[in-house]
């Protein structure tokens, strides 16, 4: 059976720096989704790399920790669960 994604909150424009990096509403699995390859980085909250990743176009799904912040390169994330 495949997984059915939850809605944590609703999508919103990635944000593109470090600086405006942001946890995504303190969600463990955010959904990022673009039209192009981007790349997305995640910190911790003290801004700390915890690694990128080069991501080729349509949705993927990066776990992080809640107080983790995520930023790209440019698209759109939402934060989601699984449920099954």
């Amino acid at each position: 059976m495949p997984n059915i994604i939850k809605l944590t909150g609703s999508e919103f424009t990635a944000p593109t720096s470090l600086g405006d990096a942001n946890t995504a509403f303190d969600s463990t699995l955010v959904k990022s989704y673009h039209t192009a390859a981007v790349t997305v980085t995640v910190v911790t909250s003290a801004n700390a790399a915890i690694g990128n990743t080069t991501l080729e176009a349509g949705s993927h799904y990066i776990q992080k920790a809640p107080s983790d912040k995520i930023y790209s390169s440019a698209g759109k994330f939402t934060p989601v669960a699984f449920t099954n």
